[in-house]
């Protein structure tokens, strides 16, 4: 049995999103708002990097796509969106195949 060709593409879609999420613990690659903790913060966007997700940083405060400061939303937030593109540019830009013609004798 043949797998789907949409399940083919998903699960490259989701390696991709675990490397990708891999990755942004070590190089900032997450659209974020930092700001210092201060009574009335002032956020300026940037690029994060994921911090470790059962700690907390200390002296700075960030959104992760502007709508969460934890770290653990902030990794399945860039696995989501990781997996998501990749999913549709795997979509839009794989190969068709053609019809083959089999001249093979049985």
């Amino acid at each position: 049995m043949q797998t789907p060709k949409y399940l083919k593409i998903l699960n490259k879609a989701v390696i991709f999103g675990i490397v990708v999420s891999a990755v942004s613990f070590v190089i900032p690659l997450i659209p974020c708002k930092k700001a210092p903790v201060i009574v009335d913060p002032v956020y300026a966007w940037g690029m994060c990097k994921l911090a470790n997700p059962f700690q907390q940083l200390v002296g700075l405060s960030q959104k992760f796509y502007n709508i969460s400061t934890d770290n653990t939303a902030g990794l399945i937030l860039q696995f989501l969106v990781a997996t998501a593109v990749f999913m549709i540019a795997f979509t839009l830009f794989r190969k068709r195949a053609g019809k083959i013609l089999d001249l093979t004798t049985k």
